[in-house]
């Protein structure tokens, strides 16, 4: 555990690199993520005011995996809006 905790703290932010993408951004995060809290996902959609937000109730860090129908639907909805 030690070694992902330090792996984490030491890895490097990317919000800038948010601003200059030139594609799309969905931004998913779970209500119960403790790693990257709405908050953060919340700034990094402010970041890019094109953006979309989607937060998946009843999961943490891995919405994909831990409420996967919510994720998929998210993400359609995100892709058939373009």
């Amino acid at each position: 555990m030690t070694a992902l905790v330090r792996g984490r703290a030491e890895r490097p932010d990317y919000c800038e690199l948010l601003t200059k993408a030139t594609v799309p951004v969905l931004v998913v995060v779970g209500v119960d993520d403790e790693y990257t809290p709405v908050s953060d996902a919340e700034f990094m959609h402010r970041q890019r005011p094109d953006s979309t937000l989607a937060v998946i109730e009843g999961s943490a860090h891995m919405p994909n995996l831990e409420r996967p129908a919510e994720f998929n639907a998210a993400l359609a909805e995100f892709l058939g809006a373009l």
